[in-house]
């Protein structure tokens, strides 16, 4: 079968020693190929959102296509979902990719576990996590850290309700922030880790009244990513929904000679290589 061009063009290229090749497929959305295996986090590769909300006061009105469809996802060995929205977890994305790749493993928060089987993901396939663990498989070591979107949310049986993930592979560490809001204690997490690349959310928050849940603002994102120590932040959710968006050249503005950073182009295949941070 021949392969969408996004992932001919990821898939292809060999990655080198501390070398991980990135492809931002919109909001909180990366398929990322390291040395040894394929991981998605937040795949959102439709409209549902839109059309979930349509005719609401925050309805979402998707602004950027969407630069592969779900049933082209092939070759993805581990898809790692943040949190239950349905820009994290999409009906439209999450079934039709699992459709096809029959042996992906999906990483979610326990908090979420009837939502994946709702959508058709085998129960073998799940890895729950709740917040201050890890799972430890053959390829890939994911650390799972409470993210609070716009509080922390927790209960003792499912633990905390959105998480971020620290993620070590081939050497590499990269941080998914997920959807949060900075709060106390939120840094302690990284004492033991040297955060090569950090995706952090940017967009910020909206008027109460579009009901819209905070994320960092841009000033945020750079001084987590400063704090944390991270070698290389690329932002992330924003240009996907015209009312829930940052504005990309003021990121550019601040981060420049403050922080390094790589501002991912949707749908353009890109790679970084950790020892030139």
């Amino acid at each position: 079968m021949r392969k969408h061009r996004i992932l001919e063009q990821l898939y292809n290229k060999e990655q080198g020693n501390n070398e991980i090749g990135i492809v931002w497929l919109g909001q909180n959305g990366f398929l990322i190929k390291s040395k040894s295996c394929v991981f998605f986090f937040d795949p959102c590769l439709s409209d549902f959102a839109e059309q979930w909300t349509y005719g609401w006061k925050n309805e979402h009105i998707r602004m950027s296509a969407i630069p592969i469809q779900p049933k082209e996802i092939v070759g993805v060995d581990y898809i790692l979902c943040t949190h239950d929205h349905v820009d994290h977890i999409d009906p439209f994305t999450i079934p039709i990719v699992a459709l096809r790749n029959k042996e992906t493993k999906f990483v979610t928060p326990k908090i979420a576990k009837q939502r994946m089987l709702s959508l058709f993901i085998e129960e073998s396939n799940l890895i729950l996590l709740k917040g201050e663990d890890y799972i430890e498989l053959p390829d890939i070591k994911i650390h799972a850290i409470p993210a609070a979107h716009s509080k922390l949310e927790y209960d003792s049986v499912n633990g905390f309700h959105f998480l971020s993930y620290i993620v070590d592979v081939d050497g590499i560490t990269l941080f998914h922030a997920g959807d949060t809001i900075p709060y106390e204690g939120q840094t302690s997490y990284f004492k033991d880790f040297q955060v090569d690349i950090a995706m952090l959310p940017i967009n910020g928050s909206q008027p109460p009244e579009l009901e819209f849940e905070p994320n960092f603002s841009i000033k945020e994102a750079i001084h987590f990513a400063k704090e944390i120590g991270a070698k290389t932040l690329i932002p992330m959710h924003y240009d996907m929904y015209t009312l829930n968006t940052a504005n990309i050249a003021e990121f550019v503005k601040l981060a420049e000679g403050n922080i390094k950073y790589r501002v991912a182009q949707n749908g353009i295949p890109f790679s970084i290589n950790t020892a030139e941070n």
